[in-house]
């Protein structure tokens, strides 16, 4: 007895489902906040023994900051000590790869500015990638506080509706505004607010939930 051919109707189905093959997972460059800790590891954090087991003695880890340092200001062109605009690598980022990130905070005249760190990608030795831009300010920008941090801290409670006694600090920060601007602020914490006053004006600049 002869079998019955299989119709092509269903014959395609099978071709094509033998076809699909699962897609390639894409080979993201790692973030600046790992999910997972042991994939890489802050060097401000931690002392490893080596890069790719994720252990290094701190006097090796310590030149290995200092080699990438190095790489970054040169590249960031921000070497010059003495300037107004300085610059912190606050985190070193270890991939298992022979590549790094680093992550660079800015200060102006010693007050942090409160904006989106720079982070470079470096690969043996190379910057292969740059996250994020420089805010230069002018070298007169305005650095003296008219509110000190007493009153800051109390316009913030009265701003918020905060009890009047309710627990705070206040830090001298430069904060931008809508318009991307500039402002000195004291950047007020309360306990379940975080608040920033205009250090010349004595205005709320802003305010969130923390």
């Amino acid at each position: 007895m002869m079998s019955r051919p299989i119709p092509a109707y269903l014959l395609l189905p099978l071709i094509l489902s033998a076809c699909v093959t699962d897609p390639a997972a894409p080979d993201h460059l790692p973030s600046a906040e790992p999910a997972r800790a042991s994939h890489r590891l802050t060097a401000t954090e931690t002392a490893p023994d080596s890069l790719e087991q994720g252990r290094l003695s701190r006097g090796t880890l310590e030149h290995e900051k200092q080699r990438l340092d190095r790489i970054g200001r040169a590249a960031l062109g921000v070497d010059d000590p003495d300037a107004p605009h300085q610059f912190e690598l606050t985190r070193i980022l270890f991939d298992p790869h022979p590549r790094q990130w680093l992550e660079y905070r800015e200060r102006f005249r010693g007050i942090p500015l409160l904006a989106t760190p720079v982070r470079l990608l470096v690969e043996e030795g190379r910057i292969v990638r740059v996250e994020g831009s420089l805010h230069p300010l002018p070298d007169d920008f305005d650095t003296k506080a008219r509110i000190d941090a007493e009153s800051a801290i109390e316009l913030a409670r009265i701003y918020v509706s905060a009890a009047p006694n309710a627990a705070s600090t206040a830090e001298q920060v430069i904060f931008f505004d809508e318009e991307a601007l500039p402002r000195l602020a004291w950047q007020v914490l309360l306990p379940r607010q975080k608040v920033w006053i205009d250090a010349l004006e004595g205005r709320m600049l802003d305010q969130e939930r923390r």
